[in-house]
């Protein structure tokens, strides 16, 4: 091998997104609409779900440029950006509040003028407020693993 045909070790891994597969149900190339049969041997796309036939496939391969024609020692490796850490408990806080309003709501429509009486004779549900009290355990963890006080 080259120089040129190398691959780091540490690059990520590219993840096959296509196979060729029997198909087990009746289906339409996504090139040129051509009805495949149950049976027959084509192209599966994971992330759209949809089938190419062989034609197609050994078409597209042939067309210069193709990222397909190229040596797959050629073919660099996704790169990836590195994840952005955010706010420790953010999300599990916002599917709280998302809750706490929803529920809100409906004491309102349901009660009318008696919903802030009502509110407050009414606590959130368990599944609800187990939202709130992972959030904050999330971020206190968060700050304990940073090295500051709890």
């Amino acid at each position: 091998m080259t120089e040129a045909e190398t691959i780091e070790p540490d690059a990520p891994i590219q993840v096959l997104t296509t196979r060729l597969m029997r198909l087990r149900y009746t289906g339409t190339c996504a090139a040129c609409r051509t009805t495949l049969g149950r049976g027959t041997t084509a192209e599966w796309h994971r992330p759209t779900k949809t089938v190419t036939c062989l034609a197609c496939v050994e078409a597209r391969r042939d067309k210069p440029g193709s990222l397909e024609s190229v040596p797959p020692a050629l073919v660099s490796p996704i790169q990836s950006l590195p994840p952005d850490p955010g706010e420790a408990g953010a999300s599990a806080r916002r599917e709280y509040e998302r809750r706490h309003q929803k529920r809100e709501q409906g004491i309102e429509q349901k009660w009318g003028r008696l919903a802030p009486g009502v509110k407050i004779l009414r606590d959130d549900p368990q599944s609800t407020t187990a939202w709130a009290k992972g959030s904050d355990g999330e971020r206190r963890l968060a700050h304990h693993l940073q090295g500051g006080p709890v």
